[in-house]
C-alpha cells in the first residue's frame, strides 16, 4: 500500500532523520537511502515496514508499507508523529535566527524536525 504525505514548508526528510539516528544505536530496525527512510513498526502485535521516499527536499513524502493490513490512517498517524511532521518549529527557528551564535546555521535547519 502506499500514499502520498505533505510535510512542512522545506521538510527536509534525510537531514531530519539524520539529525537523530545513530548508526550505532538503533532501537528498532531501520536503513535510510539516497532518497528514503524505512523502519519496521510495531503495531497492535504485528510488525509493518515502512518506507517513505522524498524526491527533494519540501517535496510531499511517498509512505509505503507492507503487509496492507493496517488502515492507512495508522500508518499516517505512526509516520506524522516519528517525523514530527505536526511540530511548528517557528518560534524555535525565531529564536535561532535571533542568537548571534546560532543565527549563521538558521536557514540549514529550517527542514528539520
Amino acid at each position: 500500500m502506499s500514499f502520498p504525505l505533505e510535510c512542512p514548508e522545506a521538510y527536509d526528510l534525510l537531514k531530519s532523520v539524520h539529525s537523530w539516528v545513530y548508526p550505532d544505536i538503533q532501537p528498532t530496525p531501520e536503513i535510510t537511502g539516497p532518497a528514503f527512510f524505512g523502519r519496521r513498526y510495531g503495531i497492535s502485535g504485528d510488525s509493518v515496514a515502512v518506507f517513505i521516499e522524498q524526491s527533494t527536499p519540501g517535496s510531499d513524502l511517498q509512505v509505503t508499507y507492507s503487509p496492507d493490513i493496517f488502515e492507512e490512517r495508522y500508518i499516517r498517524d505512526i509516520t506524522t508523529t516519528v517525523l514530527g511532521l505536526s511540530v511548528n518549529t517557528s518560534r524555535a527557528l525565531h529564536e535561532i535566527s535571533r542568537d548571534p551564535v546560532t543565527s549563521s546555521v538558521a536557514s540549514s535547519v529550517r527542514g528539520i524536525r
